[in-house]
């Protein structure tokens, strides 16, 4: 069998480093049921990483993972801001034998959605808050979608790079105070010289 017919040692093109990575382990029983590509590996790491392509097909490959492939722990959710999307990041890992995954799955901008995966981990109820809380993503059939971190109150997202913070006593202009020397003791006092020197 040649190498080019040979579906295992096909290589597909990462977006956007352009970098070309193969299948591994976990890729290889998954991509012909799930739509999904395969990422670069995390810098000094083992750890296999895949992009799902359809972000609606979620829960079904967490839960082909969880049972089929016993990627039963779920270490951390996390969500990059891009210029054109955001990511969700799942970390899994396996314990016989010891292995991890990072699965990605990129969102449009606006209004971003995705299912949430508390009934499969219950630990994903924490982190899939925190991410709505501070980036704004929301989790579809989320049990409980409020703030865990800020007021409830609080407006917007702080984590957002287009967030704006409210001008209040902790997010106000800084201003600088100047010391009297006079009010210093004087073995202090050149020090108090030395901050004035750029408040005058």
């Amino acid at each position: 069998m040649s190498e080019d017919s040979n579906p295992a040692s096909k290589t597909v093109t990462a977006k956007p480093d352009n970098l070309k990575v193969k299948w591994q382990t976990v890729g290889l029983k998954i991509k012909d049921q799930f739509k999904c590509f395969p990422q670069p590996n995390l810098a000094n790491s083992e750890t296999e990483c895949i992009l799902l392509e359809d972000s609606a097909q979620l829960e079904l490959l967490m839960s082909y993972l969880k049972d089929n492939l016993k990627y039963e722990t779920l270490l951390l959710i996390n969500a990059i801001e891009y210029k054109e999307a955001f990511q969700i990041i799942y970390q899994l890992q396996s314990l016989e034998p010891y292995s991890m995954i990072c699965l990605k799955v990129n969102l449009a901008k606006e209004n971003p959605l995705i299912q949430s995966i508390h009934n499969l981990f219950a630990i994903a109820n924490w982190y899939e808050r925190e991410i709505w809380d501070l980036q704004g993503i929301n989790f579809i059939n989320h049990p409980n979608l409020k703030r865990i971190l800020n007021p409830d109150e609080w407006v917007g997202f702080p984590l957002r790079k287009n967030y704006i913070p409210p001008l209040d006593a902790l997010n106000g202009p800084i201003t600088a105070i100047k010391i009297p020397a006079k009010a210093i003791n004087r073995s202090d006092r050149s020090q108090a010289e030395f901050i004035n020197q750029d408040l005058n």
